[in-house]
């Protein structure tokens, strides 16, 4: 297998800093799904043994909802994930720093959505499997509410 394959990212930390699961006795007959996205990350650093690096926190939250009122919360899992990646990188290479934002939040998603999918799994509900995501249209997103 050629070693091209794999991407040029080093992932070092990759942790669960937060959860919680709370699932109301009664289910409604119909439920809306609501997730709620919130990044938190840092400037990518530079250091001349290692290249760059880049510490981002995700936390996502999944609602249940009964449809009749909006603020009917039936269930809710939350999951808040710290990850930390490295690449050997000059510090101005291109594409670099959007390869590293996009692909850290992509796995961070991953590592969220799969810790959601086990709590619930393990509940009267059943495995609830959250949708995947454009690490790129959510990055566009988090960096426009930023600017406004």
């Amino acid at each position: 297998m050629s070693a091209n394959i794999f991407a040029p990212i080093e992932i070092r930390e990759l942790f669960v800093v937060a959860s919680q699961f709370k699932l109301s006795q009664n289910p409604a007959a119909n439920m809306e799904l609501n997730i709620n996205i919130s990044l938190d990350e840092g400037a990518i650093e530079f250091n001349e043994e290692e290249g760059l690096s880049l510490a981002q926190q995700l936390t996502v939250s999944a609602r249940l909802l009964g449809q009749e009122e909006a603020d009917d919360e039936r269930m809710v899992a939350s999951v808040s994930v710290h990850i930390k990646s490295f690449c050997k990188a000059e510090q101005d290479a291109p594409g670099v720093s959007d390869y590293m934002h996009q692909s850290g939040l992509s796995i961070a998603y991953g590592h969220a959505r799969s810790c959601i999918a086990s709590m619930t799994s393990m509940s009267a509900l059943g495995q609830l499997i959250i949708p995947a995501l454009n690490p790129k249209a959510l990055l566009e997103e988090v960096r426009k509410a930023e600017r406004n």
